[in-house]
């Protein structure tokens, strides 16, 4: 069996409008559940029971359930009951609601690992509690949760390749659908495969610099 370097060539331009949708994915996917979930965090650590059994209540079931079943979820279900969403915005919601469980847990655990010797301190200076969470609390609870928002950021974008099974035209989805006309499994999968290795190393690559240049030891 020979390698067709042609027919990667010729699948270039399809190709690349999967990879750009895969990168779009992975983008709003950790911006929505980073905002998300620090947003979640703090109301996670409030004094209200409701809301922190509620937010509980949802860590538990996204967590404990495949991202496959909540694609599934949404994108068959919901219309069910006459909520219709297309389906690229159906994988992101569900890339973002399943991570935003596991980054809620990674921003509380910052939150709490903040001395509380700092808060006292914002308290003594006359600060308000929202500028103590801005200036003090978050700053130091953002860099004591980067190496673990690291994994779950390089998390989305492996799953990414999820939302091919509601027919999102991403790399994976592409790569099918090629395959699907012209039999090349090895040429196309082989290709995406070195592009997601690509992907998650320029990922890793950038987050950890991020990591090392802002990390602090508490």
């Amino acid at each position: 069996m020979t390698f067709n370097f042609q027919a990667i060539v010729e699948a270039l331009p399809q190709l690349g409008t999967g990879l750009l949708n895969t990168l779009y994915l992975t983008f709003l996917g950790i911006l929505l559940s980073s905002v998300l979930g620090l947003t979640c965090a703090v109301l996670r650590t409030s004094k209200n029971i409701v809301v922190r059994t509620l937010l509980a209540i949802y860590v538990e079931i996204f967590r404990n359930t495949p991202i496959v079943a909540q694609i599934f979820y949404l994108y068959f279900v919901l219309p069910t009951v006459g909520i219709k969403i297309s389906a690229f915005n159906c994988g992101l919601i569900a890339l973002v609601l399943h991570f935003n469980a596991y980054n809620i847990d990674v921003f509380r655990s910052g939150l709490e690992a903040v001395p509380a010797g700092l808060e006292e301190a914002g308290k003594a200076l006359g600060l308000a509690g929202f500028q103590r969470l801005t200036f003090i609390i978050m700053p130091i609870a953002l860099r004591v949760c980067l190496p673990a928002l690291v994994n779950n950021y390089v998390a989305v974008l492996k799953n990414t390749a999820y939302v091919s099974i509601i027919g999102v035209m991403e790399l994976t989805f592409v790569a099918g659908a090629i395959v699907a006309d012209d039999f090349t499994f090895m040429e196309m999968y082989s290709t995406i495969s070195l592009l997601y290795i690509l992907l998650v190393f320029g990922l890793t690559w950038s987050l950890r610099l991020v990591e090392k240049r802002y990390a602090i030891e508490l």
